[in-house]
């Protein structure tokens, strides 16, 4: 079974997925904001042993509170028709742009936000450049669009599509992330699109805020 939550921060909002319950091998795709891989020495790494011990498959697209010099830094393998980076053999970086075929799914994922908090970060210790996607990896993102004919089951992202943003927040502001996803939203055919980045949990039609909630993919709440 496959399942997808929002941000975790580590082990700071990862209480959900303790308290949730998992059959063992089942995979939870975390929507941005994993926040595992922070410290340079992640491989001997408490968080990342307290995820492996879960006995689940956790694949993770980035958000912007991530290491991402480090994840950058894992060598780059095919799994399941895409890109990823393996931090662990049961924790998995699902990179940008790529889609995946997962139990019969295909699936669409591209991380990556700007912080609103930056100014009051530290270069390569809190905060790093490359939590905005760079040019080729917006290029990518389309190629593989364009090779599955613009149509996936589902997509997973941290932030949102431009048109999103509107109905979730009073006061937002629109990098070219979120107007690419815009543009994305236009175009292609999918069931869900699930995000995070926002600290809500909020149904708004075919896109899907999440934050605390733990989702079968496609599906209600477990209690709905």
């Amino acid at each position: 079974m496959i399942y997808v939550t929002g941000d975790t921060h580590g082990l700071i909002h990862a209480d959900k997925l303790y308290r949730f319950d998992f059959t063992y091998g089942d995979t939870v795709i975390i929507a941005g904001d994993f926040g595992g891989v922070w410290y340079d020495d992640f491989r001997d790494n408490m968080t990342l042993d307290w995820y492996e011990r879960l006995g689940v498959n956790v694949l993770f697209v980035d958000g912007n509170h991530e290491n991402h010099e480090a994840l950058d830094n894992l060598p780059v393998v095919g799994w399941n028709g895409g890109k990823v980076h393996k931090v662990r053999e049961n924790i998995i970086h699902l990179m940008r742009g790529q889609v995946y075929t997962i139990e019969g799914y295909k699936i669409f994922t591209f991380g990556g936000a700007d912080s609103i908090d930056k100014l009051n970060r530290t270069v390569g210790i809190s905060w790093w450049e490359r939590e905005m996607p760079s040019y080729d990896e917006y290029v990518e993102g389309l190629i593989n669009l364009d090779k599955n004919n613009w149509g996936v089951d589902y997509v997973i992202t941290h932030s949102c599509p431009v048109q999103v943003m509107s109905k979730l927040l009073d006061e937002f502001y629109i990098t070219q992330l979120e107007k690419y996803f815009g543009d994305i939203n236009k175009q292609l055919k999918f069931k869900k699109w699930y995000f995070g980045h926002f600290h809500v949990d909020k149904d708004l039609g075919k896109h899907r805020a999440l934050f605390q909630d733990v989702l079968e993919l496609g599906g209600q709440l477990p209690n709905d």
